[in-house]
């Protein structure tokens, strides 16, 4: 069995989540890739991000704010916990391992309409779309979970400590 690390970013904005036109799928997804050999997977989730949107981003814990969680200052250095982790059937004898994070636009490169896409425009540039709004895209049920999950956790994970 042939496994590889990815990552997929659920970008939220203002109860919105960020996807883009993958050609080759034929359908919105929220940016994502690969985890390079000798990267972190917040690496990859923060590259992939930039890669596929232009846009620069701050990954969200969904940890909260655990205590129990936090490491000394010098101790391991503590990755970025994802919303989600799952297991991806790609072909007979591969998989995908998929790290499913939760991030924010970084206050610098804020999202303005420049990421605005068509929701009837398939080839748009990546766009901010609502839960009704990505529910009359082509994407998966998965996607669908996955987002509105997103946009239910980015309160909590976004509040200041």
């Amino acid at each position: 069995m042939e496994r590889e690390f990815t990552v997929a970013v659920f970008v939220v904005h203002e109860g919105s989540v960020l996807l883009h036109w993958h050609r080759r799928l034929q359908r919105w997804l929220p940016p994502g890739g690969h985890v390079d050999p000798g990267e972190l997977p917040d690496e990859a989730a923060v590259r992939e991000t930039l890669e596929e949107t232009g846009l620069e981003v701050e990954l969200l814990d969904v940890s909260w704010g655990r205590p129990d969680l936090d490491l000394p200052v010098d101790g391991p250095r503590r990755l970025t916990q994802p919303l989600g982790i799952q297991l991806e059937d790609i072909a007979p004898g591969h998989q995908h391992i998929d790290l499913l994070y939760l991030a924010r636009p970084r206050r610098e490169s804020a999202p303005g309409g420049e990421l605005r896409a068509e929701a009837g425009n398939p080839h748009g540039r990546p766009g901010w779309f609502r839960p009704s709004e990505w529910r009359s895209l082509p994407v998966t049920a998965e996607i669908d979970r996955w987002a509105t999950a997103a946009v239910a956790a980015f309160q909590t994970a976004a509040a200041p400590p």
